[in-house]
């Protein structure tokens, strides 16, 4: 009887799988365009390969900007390792003013998905796991010639 319930249950054990699989790969199609900052206004595509700055009371600047193939790399990654794959596509972090967060719309074979993050991070798992992702996306970003040329932000948010 014993030995029949272990085969069982590791039976069910083996039949479970996660929400989104895990590819240990980049798949052949993965491209996210993600927007940072007060109003989104910071925006990097890597379907079209420009990168967006927000110059505050100047506007904004756009310019050619393309991670490299191990950016991407990494960035799918990290998005593998924090779960990003089963985050709800709204997610309220902490009030900030002015108002603030991070959008991502992930295309990965095909497939969309949509993160809306609202506000700033406290130090829950979810919001570490996010603030990773985010932060490294962002100094690969700033790191790129083509967005250290273009102009200085002018002014500041109330």
């Amino acid at each position: 009887m014993m030995k029949i319930l272990a085969a069982l249950l590791l039976l069910s054990l083996l039949s479970c799988s996660p929400a989104e699989p895990k590819q240990s790969e980049q798949p052949a199609s993965f491209d996210f365009v993600f927007s940072y900052g007060v109003m989104n206004k910071n925006v990097l595509d890597t379907v079209q390969g420009t990168y967006t700055k927000d110059l505050v009371t100047a506007g904004t600047a756009t310019t050619n900007l393309s991670l490299t193939d191990e950016e991407m790399k990494q960035v799918y990654e990290l998005m593998n390792e924090i779960g990003l794959w089963n985050y709800p596509n709204e997610i309220e972090g902490m009030n900030v003013i002015p108002a603030s967060g991070y959008h991502f719309q992930i295309l990965v074979d095909g497939k969309e998905q949509n993160i809306h993050w609202n506000g700033e991070f406290n130090e829950n798992q979810t919001h570490r796991g996010f603030k990773r992702l985010t932060s490294m996306i962002i100094e690969m970003v700033r790191n790129k010639e083509a967005n250290q040329a273009l102009p200085e932000s002018e002014g500041y948010y109330l």
